[in-house]
């Protein structure tokens, strides 16, 4: 077996979120041997990751209103809390990070926060 198709086996997929140089918002799933992998994967795509997590194949998209747990509540405000951290942290203006990050929440609370401090 060579090297390239050992690696292509210990591949995993991350799904992320990134910025291109315009400011728009992308999104979609990267093949690569590592999270740190996959982020030197979109940096060479000219793309600035705002999150970029490992795929699990049991995770399913659920609308916070049926979100129950307070372990997924945490996570929720753990990624908004990330995707406004790393775009402040790259340089992007408070206002600018806070409506990447409003225009990315998936709760209805972090939108209407958002929009209050802009």
């Amino acid at each position: 077996m060579t090297s390239a198709a050992i690696n292509a086996d210990a591949a995993a997929s991350f799904r992320y979120r990134a910025s291109t140089d315009a400011g728009a918002i992308v999104e979609g799933v990267v093949r690569a041997t590592s999270r740190d992998a996959a982020l030197r994967e979109l940096r060479r795509q000219q793309l600035w990751p705002v999150t970029v997590d490992a795929v699990i194949a049991s995770r399913v998209s659920t609308p916070w209103s049926v979100v129950s747990s307070a372990s997924a509540r945490r996570r929720e405000v753990a990624r908004w809390t990330r995707t406004l951290a790393t775009l402040v942290s790259a340089g992007a203006p408070m206002d600018r990070a806070l409506g990447v990050a409003q225009s990315q929440a998936t709760v209805p609370e972090f939108v209407r926060g958002a929009q209050a401090v802009r």
